[in-house]
């Protein structure tokens, strides 16, 4: 084994630039694969109940047609493996998901992702909404202390739909038809407490008091002071909940109140938008997929890791 070891880097050392470069491409190649692999057998060996019965007692089960160990429940005796019950169950190319991760941390679109993994792209695009099922679900379940609410809208947008559309088809990047607030703008609710930087968003099915109501208050903690541009929603809700309430006033000239301003939620519209801008328009029916994408990214503040994203995904 030393031997050929020592043959194979004097091989290696008499490589012209380009043979050189081939190979080292080849070994790159390689060690993605090898990490993929790696990553594909920790996930399957990470166990923790049985996802048929909740149980968290189990044996071995043997071995899948994958490769992937398999267990089976001591309560229901049915045999499961690690990606059981996971948007990753029946995937094929595994090895292929954290190197998908990080296309997904770095904001790829479908087609250089598809380049990137060698794949279809509708299989990238596939598995970019498998993999943005656990990060829309993520979301602050309690919000506290100071908490900025307000909303920002996003352009009803009906990409990729061919049949079916409830108005005349129109090329990518037309105006809305109506100027200002109208069903062609879709409302999202965006909440953030001071002292904890993780953001609530979720799509409004209207600025109506009940809707509003039925996202935001569940989340507030009763000594909140809920802090918004005015929207009667919030002032109702606070007069039911009986929380603490301050309206900043809308006009330009007039954006703060002392020490309560409402920069921490206007920023974080801010950079959704420059984020969603490079996707070109996003489906309306996969909006609450890309809110939670961009969800989790913003608040690992640019050091999320491929891992990361994925064991996120996986929840």
């Amino acid at each position: 084994m030393v031997n050929a070891l020592k043959k194979m880097v004097a091989a290696i050392q008499a490589l012209s630039a380009a043979d050189f470069r081939q190979v080292a491409a080849t070994v790159k190649e390689r060690l993605k694969q090898d990490d993929g692999e790696l990553a594909v057998r920790e996930r399957a060996s990470q166990v923790e109940r049985c996802p048929h019965c909740g149980a968290t007692a189990w044996g071995k089960g043997g071995v899948g047609r994958a490769g992937l160990p398999r267990f089976r429940c001591n309560a229901c005796g049915v045999t499961f493996n690690g990606f059981t019950g996971t948007p990753f169950a029946y995937l094929k190319q595994r090895e292929k998901l954290q190197a998908h991760a990080r296309c997904l941390v770095e904001g790829f679109s479908i087609r250089r992702t598809a380049a990137e993994l060698g794949i279809h792209r509708t299989t990238a695009f596939s598995w970019r909404h498998r993999c943005l099922i656990g990060p829309e679900q993520r979301n602050p379940s309690v919000l506290g202390g100071i908490v900025e609410a307000d909303e920002t809208y996003f352009l009803r947008s009906f990409k990729g739909q061919r049949t079916g559309l409830p108005r005349p088809a129109k090329k990518r990047g037309m105006p809305a038809a109506q100027r200002g607030l109208s069903p062609e703008q879709i409302p999202v609710l965006t909440a953030q407490s001071r002292s904890a930087p993780p953001v609530f968003s979720a799509i409004l099915p209207s600025r109506k008091f009940h809707d509003v109501d039925a996202l935001l208050a569940p989340r507030l903690a009763p000594d909140v002071l809920l802090m918004t541009d005015g929207l009667s929603a919030y002032r109702k809700i606070s007069a039911t909940h009986g929380l603490a309430y301050r309206a900043v006033p809308p006009h330009p000239q007039k954006k703060t109140q002392g020490m309560l301003p409402l920069n921490n939620i206007n920023a974080y519209h801010s950079r959704l938008k420059a984020w969603m801008g490079r996707f070109r328009g996003v489906a309306s029916r996969y909006l609450a997929n890309y809110l939670g994408w961009h969800r989790l990214l913003d608040a690992a503040r640019q050091t999320l890791t491929p891992e990361e994203f994925l064991a996120a995904s996986g929840d």
